[in-house]
């Protein structure tokens, strides 16, 4: 397969977001997904600021699955995943469904691959691929594609 030209396959307008090595080596830029936020009762039954990503009513059953809101299969899982990194992919390049499926491949057990899947995942759900983990410094806010920083406080929730 002749290698893609990342930024002469973006669309207009482009929507920023977050850089993420794909599978060809480069870095393509997955849009920032706009976050949904929501009461949602903690363990003490006490309502706090709940938010998951939001497509616009799409991929609600695929986010509900990675949100582990309802019981998925690792397939089922696999498959939101891919559908929902093939929409964004597309929302900010020209690519074709071939070149969708070179880019996203994913080898399970192969380091490469699973690192670049954690990074991905992280962009789905709304949050920066590239920000420290969560032991070792303060998790970043969710970013709007506006950009404007989020509520602060908010907590990942596994209800709507």
């Amino acid at each position: 397969m002749p290698k893609l030209d990342e930024a002469s396959l973006r669309r207009e307008p482009f929507s920023e977001g977050y850089a993420v090595e794909l599978a060809d080596g480069q870095r393509w830029v997955l849009p920032a997904v706009k976050m949904r936020f929501f009461p949602v009762k903690d363990d003490d039954g006490t309502f706090v600021l709940g938010a998951k990503p939001w497509f616009a009513d799409q991929f609600e059953e695929e986010l509900d699955m990675l949100f582990e809101v309802q019981h998925a299969t690792f397939g089922q899982v696999w498959q939101a995943r891919l559908r929902i990194a093939s929409h964004l992919l597309q929302c900010n390049y020209n690519v074709t469904d071939r070149d969708v499926g070179h880019l996203l491949a994913y080898v399970p057990g192969d380091p490469t691959s699973e690192a670049r899947w954690s990074k991905i995942r992280e962009a789905i759900l709304g949050r920066d691929p590239d920000a420290p983990d969560e032991d070792d410094a303060d998790p970043k806010a969710p970013v709007t594609p506006s950009g404007s920083d989020s509520p602060s406080g908010v907590t990942e929730s596994t209800a709507s």
